[in-house]
């Protein structure tokens, strides 16, 4: 273990065994279907062209069965950084 990994476990009050554990996990299940919604939000962006915001995707996800809120979707696009192109005037 490196020198910052160990500072972080004491200042965490954490032991080393514990963090590689930790580190070493199984996704859960919730980061396994944050995972699977991330790909089909970036499915949906791309086959949109680029163009769906939050709402369209939402609604798309809904019509597969997926059970989403358009601001979980927001917040997903946003940390994936897919920004939609602004409608043409």
């Amino acid at each position: 273990m490196g020198p910052c990994r160990c500072l972080a476990c004491r200042a965490l009050e954490v032991s080393q065994s514990w963090f590689y554990k930790w580190i070493n996990r199984a996704p859960t299940a919730r980061e396994q279907r944050q995972e699977r919604l991330d790909e089909e939000i970036k499915r949906l962006f791309a086959a949109s062209g680029s163009t769906y915001g939050s709402p369209g995707i939402t609604r798309d996800q809904c019509e597969a069965g997926w059970s989403v809120s358009k601001n979980t979707v927001a917040a997903r696009r946003a940390e994936l950084g897919l920004c939609g192109r602004r409608p043409k005037r």
